[in-house]
Formats: C-alpha cells, sequence, structure tokens
C-alpha cells in the first residue's frame, strides 16, 4: 500500500515500468504496460504539445487526453506514435492527419495503474504457470485476434442463439449447433450471458480467434448491425467519424 501512495497522479511509461517491476517480481518494458492496458480494458492517456494549426487550443497546452481508441495503441506497439481520437472532458475528437506522438508522451493514471497490477496479479493467479510474456505480450504478433474495447461490448444487446446465427451466417446453422453444444469446451460458455443470451460483439472475437472470421469481416458485421440507440457510435468500430 506504501508503494501505491507514493505514485503521482499522472504517471509516464517509465515511471509506470519502474512500478510494476517493483510490484510483481518481474521485469516490464514499456511495450508490455501498454499491452496489458489493452488486454485489461485500462484506458491509457498522453499529453502532447503540438504546434499544430487545424487543433483546438487546450492541445498546445500539454493538457492530458484519454486514448480510447485501441488501433492509435497498436501503432505504439508497432513503431508509430500516431494519435487520430482523443477524449477530453467527455467529448471526442478525431484528428486527420494522426498527431505524432512518442513513448514519452503516454502516462498513465494513479487510479489505471493500480487497476493494471490488480488485474494482473489475479490473472497471474490463474494462470500462475505461465510466465510474463504468454500473459502480456503473447498477442503483440496476432493483433487480429485483439479483443475489441470494451465500451464496444456495451453498444450490443444480448442476442439469443437464432439471432447470433442469422447474424454471423458465413458459419452454417449446423456448425452454430455444434458450438452450442460444445460451449463449454469451446469457450462459449465463458461469454454466455446469465440469461442465456450473448453480446454479438464477444461472439465477434471468439470468432476471429476461431478462425472463422478476420477482424475486418467482424467490424463491418457489427458496425452495419448497430441496435438504434447505439448508431451514433459507429465509430468506435470503424473509426471513421462521417
Amino acid at each position: 500500500m506504501g508503494a501505491r501512495n507514493m505514485l503521482l497522479a499522472w504517471n509516464t511509461l517509465t515511471e509506470s515500468v519502474n512500478y510494476l517491476s517493483s510490484n510483481t517480481g518481474r521485469k516490464w518494458n514499456e511495450r508490455e504496460v501498454i499491452q496489458a492496458s489493452l488486454d485489461f480494458g485500462i484506458f491509457l492517456h498522453a499529453q502532447i504539445n503540438t504546434d499544430r494549426d487545424d487543433v483546438p487550443k487546450w492541445m498546445k497546452e500539454n493538457e492530458i487526453v484519454e486514448l480510447p481508441f485501441n488501433i492509435d495503441l497498436l501503432r505504439f506497439l508497432g513503431g508509430e506514435g500516431l494519435i487520430q481520437i482523443v477524449r477530453y472532458k467527455d467529448n471526442l475528437y478525431k484528428f486527420e492527419p494522426g498527431i505524432k506522438a512518442e513513448l514519452e508522451n503516454l502516462r498513465m493514471s494513479k487510479n489505471a495503474l493500480c487497476e493494471l497490477l490488480e488485474r494482473f496479479e489475479a490473472k497471474n493467479k490463474e494462470h500462475n504457470s505461465l510466465k510474463l510474456e504468454e500473459l502480456v505480450v503473447a498477442n503483440i504478433n496476432t493483433r487480429e485476434s485483439k479483443q475489441l474495447e470494451p465500451e464496444i461490448h456495451t453498444l450490443f444487446d444480448p442476442m439469443h442463439k437464432k439471432a447470433i446465427t442469422l447474424l454471423f451466417d458465413r458459419v452454417t446453422e449446423l456448425r452454430w449447433k455444434e458450438f452450442f453444444n460444445r460451449a463449454k469446451r469451446n469457450g462459449l460458455k465463458d461469454i454466455r450471458e446469465t440469461n442465456g443470451k450473448y453480446n454479438p460483439a464477444k461472439i465477434a472475437e471468439w470468432l476471429v480467434n476461431k478462425g472463422a472470421y478476420t477482424k475486418e469481416q467482424v467490424d463491418r458485421k457489427l458496425a452495419n448491425n448497430l441496435p438504434e440507440r447505439s448508431k451514433d457510435k459507429k465509430y468506435l468500430i470503424t473509426g471513421d467519424f462521417d
């Protein structure tokens, strides 16, 4: 608890690496912090000072902004720092072209860093035979199997099996029947809602991981089948504000 009290309100990736390394007994690096944040659905922030003329005033004053779009963080993992979407005071802003940034521009709040540590420790207890690389780095080279942002899950209402079968019709009805019958073995049971329905965004992730669909294919399906209440947030899936 004492170490947590020593955290700053906002921490650089270097400070986050040092904190996690000290409190987990394992050596972390900046890429692992980003990947773990993605895996656990924890938002990173950025502090950017740019002299571009096409950005709001607050972007030129070192204000801290939230990075809600996973693709921006995945670019950092690929070696390209380019931020296209930020959230500032509950409003989303998109920049074309994206704003160039470096790893040192990224920030983690005290609460986010503590949550990441807690989530990692809980995950590590479940998989205590796995190495750190298997917990947080394994997905770096298989990005198509990345989970969608947790925020996207909230855009959809749970569906019955029949509706899921009709929505994701690339898989045959017979094959779906087999999937549902073997839900305990194939992982479908883990994403089933308490009412026996399924969130289509979680099903989409599952199908990508199974190799039945590509990430691009499920994104198109989800974007074109949003419930009425969520159609104004289609950009969270497509990245396109238009």
